[in-house]
């Protein structure tokens, strides 16, 4: 049976919008995370902050967005080769062009998984961003098949939007359905990067296994 993994982001109720379609204990503590970190980070780096002019949708789909890249350095295992150290910090990179603003810098300041900080890159050339440990793909570069290739062997959660993303290789895909910010889970890609990903993730992907055709 699929389970679904949904996050509404409504405009105007901060707290309907970190709730998760959850119904086991699992489901309720990754959502709980989730929350609290869109409470407590992203609206108050918002409200403290200037963003570039995005729509009201629009800011709050990537504010949800960025907490999902957060909270999937939680719930995914990289192997030990993948870090230069114990202490190396967990790379996220935003390949193309970059809808977060300063939203994904504010929520990842001073926060840790597994004792490991965040640094955030970006760039337009694949190859500056090879060692990053979770890839967020955006509009207008390479078509998806061609990044993957470059990226064969090293152990990198990408996350796209594009429709073909997961059929192209990738690894998760966000996708805007009922209003909601949805995902979905290819596990076979992400054991072909030897990633590990957590059972409690996989319950919340739309898909789990291998892409559809």
């Amino acid at each position: 049976r699929k389970s679904i993994g949904r996050h509404s982001f409504p405009r105007t109720d901060a707290w309907s919008a970190s709730r998760f379609a959850c119904d086991s204990d699992m489901r309720r503590s990754f959502a709980l995370g989730l929350s609290l970190w869109l409470i407590a980070g992203v609206i108050g780096t918002i409200i403290a902050r200037p963003v570039p002019p995005l729509t009201a949708a629009a800011l709050d789909e990537y504010q949800v967005k960025a907490a999902y890249l957060y909270n999937f350095a939680k719930f995914v295992e990289w192997p030990a080769d993948a870090f230069a150290s114990p202490t190396a910090p967990m790379v996220i990179g935003v390949y193309g062009i970059d809808p977060f603003g300063p939203t994904l810098d504010n929520l990842l300041r001073d926060k840790k998984v597994a004792g490991r900080s965040f640094q955030v890159r970006r760039s337009t050339r694949i190859q500056e961003l090879r060692n990053s440990h979770i890839l967020f793909v955006g509009e207008g570069q390479d078509a998806p098949s061609a990044l993957i290739r470059t990226l064969a062997g090293a152990s990198v959660l990408t996350v796209g939007q594009s429709p073909d993303f997961l059929r192209d290789g990738g690894i998760v895909l966000f996708q805007i359905e009922d209003g909601r910010v949805v995902f979905s889970i290819d596990s076979a890609a992400a054991a072909k990067a030897h990633l590990s990903i957590s059972s409690q993730l996989l319950r919340l992907s739309r898909l789990n296994g291998g892409a559809r055709s």
